[in-house]
């Protein structure tokens, strides 16, 4: 936190200028005391120019804008060939923008409406682009951001350009696609010839919301970060856009024109670039959110570094990690003495998780009187931003909480919950089943530190039911088979639920619950076991095709041992699907979404080994 003395010198600053880079993460932290007050005027302080945007007005072209208010400055703005007996013909909602000392060439557009599609295609092909980069989705909350522009499996006609898609890629925050392109004038009866193809590629985000900013930086970044080491996107002009093309367009485009800046000269200047940004397209950097989070990206980028690389780049990383820190340390006098440190390097990495720019997530419905019971442990209690609210009983004031997180995962989410710790929360337990409809359920916990009463499936094996109820709502639960593993047991068990007149039919799911986790032992007796189980896990979630359900993954406190068996199924989905890996920002956003996960250096340290072991068997 900043003291006063550094409010008011920053508030008798009239300019807003330069930052070292090493000083970002502190002037965040400056900047977003008392609810964004520094923030909020450095925003309000980038002007609106008043350019002309003639072209824009006009009645020929005012059906093709999405938005009365968003309009591209007539000195900037893209122009098309014009089409013979069409005045209009020229205009499309779309700016040149220059980055950072003009290393890029951005268009800065906005998504395309019906009418547009064709001009989209048009100056994509006249302007030579081979990048497309998209920061919206479709439709957002049932609203239409962007119509949807290109063709999935056939070859397809946009105005006098032919669309044939090629290939797709479908990841967890984004999506790439990859088109042929071709004028009409070239083609002869449909068929393109090769020399007359262009290749243009589509890098879609899809994990960013209008008007507002990511909830955390490191998805984003992954995705400059592959965008930068394409040769399109340093050597041809790179159509970006979101809807109205400047909120999420002008805020991408200034983060990876100040990452430019800092790795050039070792400082930023947001307030200047927004500025220059703003004399080019008008509104760019929509919400005061977006600005704030441009701070934090790269206040963010330079606390954490890059830890993402490819799974063939991970064996050496991992291995040069578990390396003790060599260092020179000064003795008395001009000899520099050479010596070890006893900590290795993935320990010092593991001190980079306490790093963070935000306190401001609070636990304040765990600690209400009526809740305090529920929770096992005082200090494993669900995040307000990120608990499981279970629907409201009528005349229970305390019926919406039960310890339980949600955790957003790579194809499907997960819920971290705590064992039950009573009656009352087994039956809330079901409740939260039943109303997120979930299939699968993993227990991490010692079934010998169970009571009776904290159990919720059938105490008498096969064959059995139990029942639950609380008021008119009532749970039977049905223990229909079992079977032993070596390292886990998987129960198959059904329920029922009733409320009053209305009854639910018989959902199925399956337990499994893992055996092989010593008691008082902060890890698993061997990566194999747990391997093993989330594989079979993820291979069960991965047949439910037509369920979004999350997994429930639950242990003691719900953090301690979830988290490992969370964070290890995370890394094994996106190397199987990306072929990438990153332990810490997975476990830097587990994280923050649950207190108490990786609290110890030896938890961190066996995901590591775990996937060094699993990348050694399979490459």
């Amino acid at each position: 936190m900043g003291s006063k003395d550094d409010l008011e010198r920053t508030l008798m600053q009239s300019t807003f200028g330069e930052i070292p880079v090493e000083d970002l993460p502190s002037e965040f932290v400056l900047r977003h005391q008392h609810s964004n007050f520094l923030f909020d005027k450095e925003y309000n302080e980038i002007p609106h120019f008043p350019m002309n945007a003639v072209a824009s007005t006009k009645k020929g072209n005012e059906f093709k804008n999405r938005y009365n208010d968003i309009r591209a400055f007539d000195e900037t703005r893209v122009k098309l060939t014009q089409i013979r007996g069409d005045e209009h013909s020229d205009y499309i909602n779309a700016n040149f923008i220059k980055s950072w000392k003009e290393k890029k060439l951005f268009i800065a557009a906005q998504a395309p409406v019906e009418a547009t599609i064709g001009d989209f295609w048009r100056m994509i092909w006249e302007q030579e682009s081979l990048l497309v980069v998209m920061v919206a989705n479709l439709t957002e909350k049932g609203r239409e951001q962007c119509v949807k522009y290109w063709p999935d499996e056939e070859m397809k006609r946009y105005g006098d350009i032919i669309v044939k898609p090629s290939t797709v890629s479908v990841y967890s925050d984004y999506a790439v696609r990859a088109f042929g392109i071709a004028h009409i004038d070239d083609c002869e009866s449909d068929v393109i010839p090769t020399e007359k193809v262009r290749c243009v590629l589509q890098y879609h985000f899809t994990n960013w919301h209008d008007f507002k900013a990511p909830e955390c930086s490191t998805g984003l970044l992954r995705f400059m970060y592959i965008l930068r080491e394409l040769t399109q996107f340093n050597t041809s002009p790179v159509v970006i856009h979101c809807s109205a093309g400047v909120g999420r367009t002008g805020t991408f485009i200034t983060i990876d024109s100040m990452l430019d800046q800092c790795l050039a000269e070792g400082k930023a200047n947001v307030f200047d670039f927004v500025c220059n940004l703003r004399r080019q397209r008008n509104l760019m950097v929509h919400s005061i959110e977006q600005y704030v989070f441009i701070y934090k990206a790269l206040a963010e980028w330079h606390m954490y570094g890059y830890t993402d690389m490819d799974v063939h780049s991970f064996e050496d990383h991992y291995n040069r990690l578990c390396r003790a820190v060599s260092f020179n340390q000064s003795s008395s006098g001009n000899e520099s003495i050479a010596t070890s440190s006893s900590e290795t390097g993935l320990e010092e990495e593991f001190k980079k998780l306490e790093r963070n720019l935000s306190t401001s997530l609070t636990s304040n419905f765990a600690a209400k009187d009526e809740n305090i019971l529920k929770n096992r442990f005082e200090a494993a209690v669900p995040y307000d931003d990120y608990r499981v609210a279970l629907p409201q009983i009528i005349g229970h004031s305390d019926s919406s909480y039960i310890n339980a997180s949600h955790i957003k995962g790579y194809f499907y989410d997960y819920i971290a919950a705590q064992d039950p710790v009573s009656a009352a929360t087994v039956f809330d337990f079901w409740r939260m089943v039943a109303d997120l409809k979930v299939n699968t359920i993993v227990m991490l916990s010692n079934e010998n530190d169970w009571s009776e009463q904290e159990k919720y499936w059938p105490l008498d094996g096969p064959g059995t039911e139990r029942h639950f109820q609380d008021g008119r709502i009532a749970v039977d639960v049905i223990f229909n088979s079992v079977e032993q593993h070596q390292d886990f047991i998987i129960r198959n068990l059904a329920y029922t639920m009733k409320d009053s007149d209305i009854t639910c039919q018989n959902q199925d799911v399956i337990q499994y619950c893992y055996t092989a986790w010593p008691a008082d032992s902060l890890v698993p007796k061997s990566s194999n076991s747990m391997m093993n189980l989330i594989s079979l896990v993820l291979q069960r979630q991965s047949n439910l095709i037509e369920s979004r359900a999350p997994i429930v993954v639950h242990c003691r406190n719900g953090s301690s041992e979830t988290g490992i068996f969370i964070c290890i199924s995370l890394l094994l989905l996106r190397q199987k699907a990306e072929q990438r890996i990153d332990i810490f920002q997975t476990v830097k956003g587990l994280q923050s979404h649950r207190p108490m996960m990786f609290t110890r250096f030896e938890q961190y340290s066996f995901c590591y080994s775990a996937l060094a072991d699993f990348i050694s068997k399979t490459l």
